[in-house]
C-alpha cells in the first residue's frame, strides 16, 4: 500500500497542475490529499480568483492563514468562508481535503490508503 506520495504533481479539476510537497492519502472516492507550499498556495490563490465568474471557490492568504470561500454563496454579499487551513507540522497547507478534487497527474505513483489523516476534514 501506498500511503504517502512525496513531492508529487496534482490538478485541481482543470487547474493546475501545482507541485505538492506530499500527497497524504486519498479519500475514499479517490480524490488525493495534498499538501501545498506557500508559495504554491499563492498560485492557487490566483488561478481561482481568475475563475471566480464561474463560481468557483476561492482564497485568501495573509502567509500565515488560508481561507477558502465559497464561490456560490447564493444570496450572500460576499462568499462565506467555508474552511480555515493553518500550516501543518511542515509548514505546508491541506487545503480542500475531502470536498475538492484534487488528482494525481496520470504520470505519478498510483496512491492507495489514507495515509495520515489531514488535519481536518468538512463534516
Amino acid at each position: 500500500m501506498n500511503a504517502t506520495v512525496p513531492a508529487a504533481r496534482v490538478m485541481l479539476d482543470d487547474l493546475g497542475p501545482y507541485d505538492a510537497e506530499s500527497v497524504i492519502g486519498a479519500c475514499p472516492n479517490g480524490w488525493a490529499l495534498p499538501c501545498l507550499s506557500p508559495d504554491t498556495v499563492r498560485r492557487l490563490a490566483a488561478d481561482l480568483e481568475g475563475m471566480r465568474r464561474w463560481n468557483f471557490d476561492t482564497l485568501s492568504f495573509d502567509g500565515l492563514v488560508v481561507e477558502v470561500h465559497d464561490g456560490d454563496p447564493g444570496d450572500n454579499e460576499t462568499d462565506p468562508v467555508i474552511e480555515v487551513c493553518e500550516p501543518r507540522h511542515d509548514g505546508t497547507y491541506a487545503i480542500g481535503h475531502g470536498y475538492w478534487t484534487w488528482s494525481l497527474l496520470p504520470d505519478e505513483p498510483e496512491l492507495t490508503g489514507t495515509g495520515d489523516a489531514p488535519d481536518a476534514l468538512p463534516a
